[in-house]
């Protein structure tokens, strides 16, 4: 069908057809009924007038209108794709592309999709995914032709099992069911609540499978795919990135009666990984978070005596660089006790701030800039939070905590934003560079540097001469070093710090990712689990807070749960994708112990801000570079190539 340049309307074009053809009303009960009984004379006659009116577009469009309309009943529908299912589809895609049918197209397509049987919905997703793929894409801003994509695409992938075909015909279908999910996912990030993606992994719990299956892929392009839709359908980078209060309020308070007695309430599992431990457990932001409602009482309590707003404001000030913000919201219930006269230790914040600023000193100053962005952050103004950590960083060019907030609240936005920011951060020394601050930076870089890399990636193509482009070579290195900081996070921080889940999370999920030739084992990563997180789960657990209530959390998880099965299904398929060639790239080696930067004490990566020739001490990877990582710095990583592998530097 061809409708280039003509200006249509639906409705005109329906009172167009019944010119030609006599109709009954399918928008009463009474005209479907009619219908029923003629229907076999009113499709014979639609078709024939379809296919003798080339020249007028408004009576084609109008035939399809009708036909939309008709499918809203089940048996007629099945009457149209008994019929014509192999030329209904193909006229309505051509009726995608013009925005007055497009709506139109896409509820018939639901309903051909709805009730059609499973083979049609197959044959659907390999003929029509790239063309909603675009329609979506050119419309992320109207809610309905959104909804219309995700429940096609959802009804679609709801039935569909590759394993069910051969694997030539299995592994075409996957090609389709994974370009459907990334379609899903694309939708689900910038338009959708987290019900429509728990809803989405109900009605097509196989789609995680194949996805999962598919970060196994020999092709970086399905890896890539895979992982960045898995992040958007489990929502790491939704709304459960921000950070919040850690520890229930009343459970906080109830904290103060335990703590006495706390050390002997520890396991077996926590006191051994302490006593392996080189650092101090209780500089863990866990034990902290579980003494700030006393620190807390006692702040108040002694305000309350004295009216010393500046001395206040120095203990808030070292409450929040010291620990999670794990502090009681609520006080109205604790006026002996708690927050009082304020109704909340954050309205404490702005008059805390005030009196610092009184006294009219460079380090009050400081303070109270922390403590004036911290209240913004807890009354999740997150745009005025993000521009005062930057307009105090331009006023306090060395200071961690505002480099913090600001890696914070720019990575669900654009992770792109702050690389440079997330080396330059780990050499401060400030007042505010606390062992928690530093952690926290370290935590910011891992998922800053892993969502990069996996933007990055999905954007990078072939390369004209048979290479990769730059942007898949910055895209990998994005991950390379995310991974490296996860495992220096994993190797410095005590065993109950309260970020081991999601930074193990990143770990366990990029060295899938990454390697290419090294099978993967089940139960080493069970193993692992319970090296680094037994203690952390147990703590959490110890102080009533839920260890899985991160999306990264839950999404590792599941891979434990269901890779096995999941490329036991599909390997087969994904490799027959390739023509069983392996997938070719850097390899994960074992890794050695981390050597320290002698600028600023801490572990040397592929771009570290003091390291002038090329990559860093830690040879986890082996891979050429085209670039030093000074240049690296300099041009924002974006010029980096990967070069052939003949005299590989390990990344040390």
């Amino acid at each position: 069908m061809v409708l280039t340049g003509t200006p249509l309307n639906v409705e005109n074009a329906v009172q167009l057809l019944r010119a030609y053809v006599a109709l009954p009303d399918v928008t009463t009960r009474q005209g479907l009924k009619k219908l029923h009984d003629t229907y076999d004379v009113v499709d014979l006659e639609l078709q024939q007038v379809y296919e003798g009116s080339h020249s007028r577009v408004g009576v084609r469009v109008g035939v399809m209108a009708f036909y939309a309309a008709m499918c809203v009943d089940n048996i007629l529908c099945q009457k149209l794709l008994q019929e014509q299912s192999h030329t209904i589809v193909d006229n309505t895609i051509a009726l995608l592309s013009f925005n007055a049918t497009k709506h139109m197209a896409l509820r018939l397509l639901a309903s051909l999709v709805r009730y059609g049987k499973q083979e049609f919905r197959r044959t659907t997703i390999l003929s029509c995914v790239t063309d909603l793929a675009k329609v979506a894409d050119d419309n992320l801003n109207d809610p309905v032709i959104c909804d219309l994509v995700v429940t096609i695409l959802s009804q679609c992938l709801a039935s569909i099992d590759p394993t069910k075909y051969e694997v030539d015909m299995g592994a075409q279908t996957l090609v389709a069911v994974v370009a459907c999910l990334s379609v899903l996912g694309m939708l689900l990030a910038t338009n959708w609540s987290q019900e429509w993606r728990d809803s989405l992994l109900t009605v097509c719990p196989e789609s995680v499978g194949i996805l999962v299956a598919g970060l196994r892929s020999p092709s970086w392009e399905t890896r890539t795919m895979s992982l960045a839709t898995l992040l958007c359908l489990y929502d790491v980078m939704g709304s459960g990135y921000l950070p919040g209060p850690v520890i229930d309020e009343q459970l906080a308070f109830s904290c103060i009666s335990a703590l006495p007695g706390l050390a002997g309430r520890l396991t077996p599992t926590i006191v051994e990984s302490i006593e392996n431990h080189s650092g101090r457990w209780e500089e863990s932001t866990s034990y902290l978070s579980a003494c700030v409602p006393w620190k807390l009482i006692v702040g108040f309590r002694d305000f309350r005596r004295n009216g010393d707003g500046i001395s206040l404001g120095y203990t808030l000030f070292n409450l929040i660089l010291s620990t999670e913000f794990a502090v009681p919201n609520d006080a109205k219930d604790w006026e002996e006790d708690g927050c009082h006269p304020f109704s909340d230790y954050a309205d404490a914040l702005p008059f805390c701030a005030t009196a610092l600023r009184s006294r009219g000193n460079h380090r009050d100053d400081l303070v109270a800039d922390v403590l004036d962005t911290t209240f913004k952050l807890k009354r999740c103004h997150v745009d005025t939070a993000l521009q005062a950590a930057k307009d105090n960083h331009e006023k306090h060019p060395e200071v961690a905590y505002f480099q913090l907030v600001i890696l914070m609240l720019e990575m669900p936005t654009n992770p792109y934003q702050g690389l440079s920011r997330a080396l330059v951060a780990r050499a401060y020394s400030d007042v505010t560079a606390t062992t928690f601050v530093k952690h926290a930076l370290l935590a910011r870089r891992v998922e800053k540097y892993a969502l990069a890399g996996v933007q990055k990636m999905m954007v990078g193509s072939a390369h004209p001469a048979g290479g990769r482009s730059t942007g898949w070579s910055a895209g990998h290195l994005y991950l390379v070093s995310a991974l490296q900081h996860s495992k220096e996070f994993l190797a410095t921080t005590p065993p109950c710090h309260l970020e081991r889940g999601r930074i193990f999370g990143w770990y366990m999920i990029l060295s899938i990712f990454l390697t290419t030739n090294t099978p993967i084992n089940v139960d080493h990563w069970q193993n692992e689990c319970r090296r680094y997180i037994e203690p952390y789960t147990e703590f959490c657990q110890l102080l009533g807070i839920s260890p899985d209530s991160s999306p990264i959390v839950r999404f590792y998880r599941v891979i434990l749960q269901i890779y096995e099965g999941s490329t036991h299904c599909y390997s087969a398929m994904f490799d027959r994708l390739e023509d069983d060639r392996p997938l070719r790239g850097p390899d994960i080696k074992p890794s050695a112990n981390l050597r320290k930067c002698s600028a600023c004490s801490s572990a040397r990566y592929i771009a570290c801000a003091h390291s002038p020739n090329g990559p860093s001490s830690d040879p986890i990877f082996t891979v050429t570079f085209a670039t030093p990582s000074s240049q690296v710095l300099q041009q924002g990583l974006s010029s980096i190539r990967l070069a052939p592998a003949q005299n590989p530097v390990p990344l040390s």
